[in-house]
């Protein structure tokens, strides 16, 4: 859920948040949030969902 909320904010042009996630991606994280793709799996949620909201928002 975290993923699409984060998504979800950014399209609304809420520019500045806070992401915390300790966790990594993986690959049952696929089916159920939207901001990764299976390129993304072992890295950073964190890193992963700011690169794509940064290019893909602002």
């Amino acid at each position: 859920m975290g993923s699409t909320v984060v998504e979800i904010l950014a399209r609304l042009g809420i520019g500045i948040f806070v992401i915390v996630d300790f966790d990594v991606v993986e690959e049952s994280n696929l089916t159920r949030q939207s901001g990764f793709t299976k390129n993304d799996v072992g890295k950073s949620k964190v890193e992963v969902i700011k690169k794509h909201i940064y290019y893909e928002y602002f």
